[in-house]
């Protein structure tokens, strides 16, 4: 297996791996949501503690969705893929 065979054959790992991550999120993300809802429901019943619970599940909520931009990283992916293409093929040629 050539160097950019194996490089290729990575970015194709990355890339499903990118997309599994992006499902893992989704649902953690659907999870909290329900859990948020519930400590929501549980502050209008007057648990002192809830509205603490609420609002750290929001700020993990918000960290789960700013930290991980999966539109640029999967551009970033296409133009590594790119830049290997363009070199192989100038290395391939006679």
């Amino acid at each position: 297996m050539t160097f950019f065979n194996d490089v290729l054959l990575r970015l194709v790992r990355l890339k499903s791996l990118s997309l599994d991550t992006q499902k893992l999120r989704l649902e953690l993300m659907q999870s909290l949501q329900e859990l948020y809802e519930i400590a929501s429901e549980w502050v209008g019943r007057g648990d002192p503690k809830a509205a603490r619970l609420a609002g750290y599940i929001a700020q993990v909520i918000n960290s789960l969705a700013s930290s991980y931009e999966a539109t640029k990283f999967q551009e970033d992916l296409q133009l590594l893929d790119q830049l290997i293409e363009e070199a192989k093929a100038r290395r391939e040629k006679p």
